[in-house]
């Protein structure tokens, strides 16, 4: 077990800042196609991202001025974006671990050649 602490550590550290902070979209709601996006995009004062990484405890509505009206827009998780980020931090993980391994050994066969 703990022959993989880097590689755990570093998993939980980069799956819990991910958790926190995922990908959002705003007004899958309402503009559901990127034409739709597109032609509100060039009417809107306050331009709405297509992708926002934003704290998950944050308000899940926000205002947007719209031809002097007010568009109140939801934001929704990007799920497959999310799953993606996880799946990367699980490379990044084995990547360091790799890494740890490597140097540890190399520290050791320097350490018993003295």
């Amino acid at each position: 077990m703990s022959k993989n602490k880097i590689l755990i550590g570093s998993f939980i550290l980069l799956s819990i800042v991910i958790s926190l902070f995922p990908p959002f979209s705003w007004g899958d709601e309402k503009l559901r196609t990127i034409s739709e996006r597109q032609t509100i995009h060039y009417y809107l004062e306050d331009k709405i991202p297509v992708k926002e990484y934003d704290f998950l405890f944050n308000d899940l509505k926000k205002e947007f001025i719209f031809s002097n009206s007010k568009v109140t827009l939801e934001r929704h998780l990007i799920i497959s974006e999310l799953l993606i980020e996880i799946f990367m931090a699980f490379l990044i993980s084995i990547f360091l671990q790799f890494i740890f391994n490597r140097f540890s050994h190399r520290v050791l066969f320097l350490d018993s050649t003295s």
